[in-house]
């Protein structure tokens, strides 16, 4: 592989815009066009233009090599090796319309150059056929077109146009393989032409693009489709990498998730998407110690990254470490004073930490960023009832419950509230409506016995 690869699907319009090099040829001929010559290289000798220009064309700078044999003609336009020397450059910067003119020019110098002749016959039919095979690509008769570029190669087998030409059709037909292989071969060939870099980058691109489509429909299958070939013409698309990671997460298949974030990591070690995404599915198998360490890297890469701190400060509060949750959850909110998610880590923190008020406060502030998440006011209701606010903590549960109606744990602390201000039947009513709840049934039914046997509230 030559460089950074890339994918996909043709429009003839595409084909179309890429179909310039008989075009970029032919207005490279134009002398006018030609970069002045240096003054240094005019004031050299014949002689001394000629062993170095001949000197660059072996180390195969043949760019360099052109002024030189241009000064020659200029100075002499009796040189025909100069020109027919100038032909060889061209013939190897792929401009073969250049290259019969300066042939041409050879033979009207050397008239009896049998040599020149014979070469520029066969140029000529080079030429022929070259351009017969671009307009057959251009009118989608692609097998026709490839015999065309394959004669071509078969004569000058490093011919750059040809190749990218073949990686066109193959690309149009959808064959992926054949197209990176051809892609591959003019950028070996012509290492420093643009156009074929960008033609195999924007290959690349259009199949994530179409990866990304199927995503977002739900077409997962086909979006995996899309991606993998995305890698097979570039493995170093990071992002393609993070999308097979993010779908093998929704198929439940985590280490799956894993492998794919790790090796978005591997291609770029500050890719902070991917280090959360890693932490996320750490987090969701319990490899505690490894989702924090993910976590954490997000967010020194990103330091404006509050989801990265908001999942720190969580992470470090599951494991009773209170004063680094608190630092990571108050960095969110300084990143992003709207983030409700902060907020409310910092109330369960601070719950923790038995300083019920300052929860409250966090609690409400989270509220007011976030009205609709039925699990703040559960966590207030139940600081309220740490300060036997019953009302408050009445009220707030309420406000769960309109949220989430059948919400178990928001019924049991609306039981405590109603048992608490003296409203026993309602606290029945609240606690037997918890029951349908498995995991909080035993907490429900705790309740209604300690009613029922003394009387009495939680």
């Amino acid at each position: 592989m030559y460089w950074k690869r890339f994918t996909k699907t043709v429009s003839m319009m595409t084909v179309g815009c890429v179909l310039l090099l008989s075009g970029t040829v032919i207005a490279q001929n134009q002398e006018a066009e030609q970069p002045p010559i240096p003054q240094h290289i005019m004031e050299m000798s014949v002689s001394d233009l000629m062993e170095k220009g001949n000197e660059l064309f072996e180390q195969q700078e043949y760019s360099a090599a052109k002024p030189y044999f241009r000064a020659i003609t200029v100075k002499d336009s009796s040189q025909a090796g100069a020109y027919a020397r100038l032909s060889d450059v061209e013939n190897n910067l792929f401009d073969l319309t250049q290259a019969q003119k300066y042939l041409r020019k050879a033979i009207e110098v050397e008239p009896e150059n049998e040599e020149y002749r014979v070469r520029f016959k066969s140029l000529s039919e080079l030429v022929q056929t070259f351009q017969d095979g671009v307009e057959a690509l251009r009118s989608q008769n692609y097998e026709e077109a490839i015999k065309k570029f394959d004669t071509v190669l078969s004569t000058f087998p490093n011919f750059a146009p040809a190749f990218y030409h073949k990686a066109l059709i193959y690309r149009a037909q959808d064959n992926t393989e054949l197209a990176i292989e051809n892609f591959e071969k003019a950028i070996e060939n012509d290492p420093g032409n643009n156009k074929y870099i960008s033609a195999f980058e924007n290959f690349s691109k259009s199949h994530f693009q179409n990866g990304i489509d199927n995503y977002r429909r739900g077409n997962l299958s086909g979006a995996t489709d899309e991606f993998e070939r995305t890698l097979q013409i570039d493995p170093d698309f990071k992002q393609a990498q993070y999308m097979l990671g993010i779908i093998s997460r929704r198929r439940g298949n985590v280490q799956e998730a894993i492998d794919h974030y790790q090796s978005a990591i591997e291609i770029d070690s500050t890719y902070e998407k991917a280090w959360f995404a890693l932490g996320i599915a750490y987090k969701s198998i319990a490899r505690d110690n490894q989702a924090l360490n993910a976590f954490s890297t997000a967010a020194e890469i990103n330091a404006n990254y509050d989801k990265a701190f908001v999942e720190k400060g969580l992470l470090l509060l599951k494991m009773e470490r209170y004063p680094e949750a608190l630092e990571a959850l108050q960095q969110a909110t300084q990143v992003n004073p709207q983030n409700a998610n902060a907020y409310e880590g910092l109330g369960l923190v601070l719950m923790k930490q038995e300083k019920y008020q300052q929860a409250i406060d966090r609690f409400s502030t989270a509220l007011a960023f976030n009205k609709t998440n039925a699990n703040v006011y559960y966590r207030m209701a139940d600081a309220y009832h740490e300060l036997s606010e019953y009302q408050k903590q009445k009220e707030t549960a309420a406000n769960a419950l309109e949220l989430k109606p059948n919400y178990a744990p928001a019924l049991v602390l609306l039981g405590d509230a109603e048992c608490h201000l003296g409203n026993a039947e309602a606290a029945k009513a609240a606690w037997n409506k918890a029951k349908s709840d498995a995991q909080w049934r035993p907490v429900a039914e705790h309740r209604l016995e300690i009613i029922d046997n003394a009387g009495e509230c939680e």
